[in-house]
């Protein structure tokens, strides 16, 4: 659905002092201000433009603030890295284990 954007919502990002221009829907801008939140009445934005209007924080500034991590491997590379060996009988459940 087409949403005319004829509204101009100028935010300044407290990280790099920069002015920039937002489009937005006069009725959803309306919304956003009595509380309804940015990702419901703003689908048309980008996730980076919702948080300038949310936090006054821009795309480059946030990366800046916020590195994404490179995850980790969580699992072991062999079994040798087990604490107690995956082939062992400590795996199988037995009823004694379980308290009612």
């Amino acid at each position: 659905m087409y949403v005319p954007r004829t509204h101009g919502v100028v935010v300044r990002c407290f990280g790099c002092l920069e002015l920039i221009t937002l489009y937005v829907a006069p009725l959803d801008y309306e919304a956003w201000l009595t509380g309804t939140h940015a990702q419901d009445v703003f689908p048309y934005l980008t996730d980076g433009e919702r948080e300038l209007l949310i936090s006054n924080t821009c795309d480059k500034c946030f990366e800046e603030m916020f590195p994404e991590e490179e995850e980790e491997e969580w699992y072991p590379e062999d079994d040798s890295d087990y604490a107690i060996d995956p082939e062992s009988d400590l795996f199988e459940y037995s009823n004694d284990w379980y308290v009612d």
